[in-house]
């Protein structure tokens, strides 16, 4: 049975107009956030962080116009600049592309914190060098830095991936829930770990080792510690490789 010519019209007109609609809604903008003086960045909602540590202060936004428009930056009270997507996620929104997640690509002088959850990443164009950093990550978050720090602590969980490298004084990991720290190109002097929850990590330390593994987690570190501290249980493992 055919169609009728009106009504076949009428469905194509229609087709047409909402895969106009939503092929704009897709299509990339760039946009630039008048913001400075921030010590921390706090991002989620699925958006992805683009950093480099160049002596200036800048924040360019790129994503597709109908994500773009639920985006909040803010800064919070303490100096820490904040990145969401309003009711939503930048994953979880669908549009019709193959680009359908916000890019935030960010220019700073120093941070002291870098905190992501609900499946945002982190990566560093650069090394950052500063006195002391806090890396948090939460809900499959996965950062990769290369780091030149005094004072490095971690804390991460929900299946967050972490890949470091670089040099740390005095490096505190904390890892739960499944998350993966791989941290072999890290070489710190004085190291304490803390793996649970089915964690695996990856170290390397030079001066002191301290490692507590429970809940099926794995440990594997290198490097030339001679203080060492190694506590096990519920089926963990802690191995020296070469």
């Amino acid at each position: 049975m055919m169609m009728n010519p009106k009504l076949l019209k009428t469905v194509l007109s229609c087709f047409l107009i909402f895969v106009s609609a939503a092929t704009l809604m897709a299509q990339e903008i760039e946009k630039a956030i008048n913001i400075n003086n921030f010590n921390g960045i706090i991002v989620s909602s699925g958006i992805d962080l683009y950093l480099t540590q160049n002596g200036s202060e800048k924040v360019v936004l790129k994503g597709s116009k109908d994500l773009m428009e639920k985006v909040k930056v803010s800064k919070t009270s303490d100096g820490a600049l904040k990145f969401e997507i309003e009711n939503g996620s930048s994953w979880g929104n669908w549009s019709f592309g193959k680009n359908n997640n916000i890019k935030a690509y960010i220019s700073f002088k120093t941070l002291n914190s870098l905190i992501a959850s609900g499946g945002s990443d982190i990566y560093g164009k650069n090394q950052f060098k500063m006195n002391s950093l806090l890396i948090r990550t939460s809900g499959g978050s996965d950062v990769k830095l290369d780091l030149a720090v005094a004072d490095l602590k971690v804390a991460s969980s929900g299946g967050s991936d972490i890949y470091l490298k670089g040099s740390a004084s005095s490096f505190t990991i904390q890892a739960s829930g499944g998350s993966d720290v791989k941290a072999f190109g890290l070489i710190a002097g004085e190291l304490v770990a803390k793996m649970s929850g089915g964690s695996d990590g990856e170290f390397n330390a030079e001066k002191s080792i301290t490692v507590a593994a429970s809940g099926a987690s794995g440990v594997s570190y290198k490097g030339a510690a001679i203080k060492k501290s190694i506590n096990t249980s519920g089926a963990s493992d802690v191995t020296k490789v070469n």
